[in-house]
């Protein structure tokens, strides 16, 4: 994760993998992680008040690419003239 943000803590795992099979795993994740999973969704309407008690809502995404794939808000702006609510989400 260096690679990405020199700030990053540094985590070490024992395992039983050898160096050429750790940086394969290692150059598989940073591929796959290579933008992070954010999305934007406009609905039309609002939340109700209670959909945001106890912390962030999740979401399921349900796409070609992520099936099931849950989500949780980190954003959320109502536009009352408009009625609509645009939810931006990570996982």
């Amino acid at each position: 994760m260096k690679a990405r943000n020199a700030t990053a803590r540094e985590v070490t795992l024992d395992t039983n993998l050898d160096q050429a099979n750790a940086t394969r795993i290692a150059n598989n994740i940073l591929a796959d992680n290579v933008k992070p999973r954010a999305f934007e969704v406009e609905f039309e309407g609002t939340l109700p008040t209670n959909a945001i008690q106890g912390g962030p809502p999740a979401f399921v995404l349900n796409s070609r690419r992520l099936a099931n794939y849950t989500v949780k808000a980190f954003s959320i702006v109502e536009d009352y003239e408009k009625n609509t609510t645009t939810i931006q989400v990570r996982g």
